[in-house]
C-alpha cells in the first residue's frame, strides 16, 4: 500500500460517506463521540 503523505493518522466514516479525519487521537476521539451521537 502506498497511502498518499499526509498528518492525519485517523479517520471516522460518516453516514453520508464522508469522513472525518484527525492528527491526534483527543481528536479522533471527539470525531468518535460526534458520530455515535448523530446515530
Amino acid at each position: 500500500m502506498h497511502p498518499a503523505s499526509g498528518d492525519t493518522l485517523y479517520f471516522v466514516a460518516k453516514k453520508d460517506g464522508s469522513h472525518a479525519f484527525a492528527k491526534t487521537y483527543k481528536q479522533h476521539r471527539d470525531n468518535i463521540n460526534k458520530y455515535l451521537k448523530n446515530l
